[in-house]
């Protein structure tokens, strides 16, 4: 079903063209449907300058690569193949793109805030069969639509991260499925969480908690980033000591690593992949995933 986020009256249609209550329809930009245009240019939660950067740096870094493998593979361990999926927060497509390619999904939508972010990850998907949105997840334009929802290393950047796992509840099917990934520990807090416009880092209680509260169970939850997490903690915690650059304000200055280093901690996250494709729960690390499945209503449901 397609929810107005104007007049919050559910409706039954195939695609999203205009509430029949209240005849709101969403604008259209680049091909894109547009249902919240006052955010669609900018908006605290990320700098849309930094998405050249990512398209840049993404494609064959140890970090994005296996990042993507972790995803893909609890997808297909935990959630039913041929459902249809919707990811938050797609950004330059590099997370889509191999969703797309692994044909697991029958059909695939993905949102973004920024129009700029659709932009890249069009180029990126080129004539892969996916439809692009522009939305804010605090106000997604669905009710009960997804068998699956994704939003990887999103989150953090909203401040209301509550009410978007309430509307994934709300969006989702019953019993439907959310895979999501989220940078851990906040001691780690640093510079480039700041450059990225992270709000927050969890801990892994943290995010268990709100989405049991958001009407989730949690199936699966590990860390990753485990193996390399020392020197990742040692190279965060030391820099706090010493005078910030000012000059550094391209995210990619920040994940950029020479070709050898790049081998070597792909290998790392290569095993992190087994051991996490096994079952097996990493217990620290600088990142989440967790696999949920909706148990409850949610709270929004009496309010349509």
């Amino acid at each position: 079903m397609k929810y107005c986020t104007e007049c919050f009256e559910n409706f039954n249609a195939d695609a999203w063209s205009k509430c029949p209550k209240c005849n709101f329809a969403p604008g259209r930009e680049d091909s894109f449907l547009i249902f919240a245009p006052e955010l669609a240019k900018d908006n605290d939660g990320f700098n849309v300058k930094q998405f050249k950067s990512l398209s840049e740096h993404e494609d064959g870094h140890f970090w994005f690569e296996n990042r993507n493998k972790i995803i893909l593979g609890l997808i297909k361990k935990y959630i039913p193949a041929k459902s249809n999926y919707l990811e938050i927060g797609c950004g330059t497509g590099f997370v889509l793109k191999h969703l797309i390619q692994s044909n697991h999904f029958k059909e695939v939508i993905g949102s973004e805030i920024y129009i700029e972010g659709l932009r890249f990850a069009k180029d990126r998907l080129q004539s892969l069969p996916a439809q692009l949105i522009q939305m804010d997840g605090r106000a997604i334009p669905y009710h009960e639509e997804f068998d699956t929802i994704g939003t990887f290393d999103c989150l953090e950047h909203i401040t209301e991260d509550e009410d978007v796992l309430e509307k994934i509840n709300y969006a989702l099917k019953e019993s439907g499925h959310l895979i999501l990934t989220v940078p851990q520990h906040p001691f780690l807090w640093s510079e480039a969480d700041e450059i990225a416009c992270h709000k927050r880092r969890y801990t892994r209680t943290e995010l268990r908690n709100k989405l049991k509260k958001s009407g989730f169970d949690v199936i699966f939850i590990s860390s990753f980033v485990t193996f390399l997490f020392p020197l990742m903690a040692s190279v965060r915690i030391f820099r706090k000591f010493i005078p910030r650059n000012n000059t550094q304000s391209n995210m990619g200055d920040g994940i950029k690593v020479g070709r050898f280093t790049n081998f070597v901690f792909s290998f790392f996250m290569r095993v992190e992949n087994l051991l996490i494709k096994l079952g097996v729960p990493l217990p620290f690390g600088g990142s989440l995933i967790a696999v949920c499945k909706k148990t409850t209503r949610n709270k929004n449901d009496d309010n349509t």
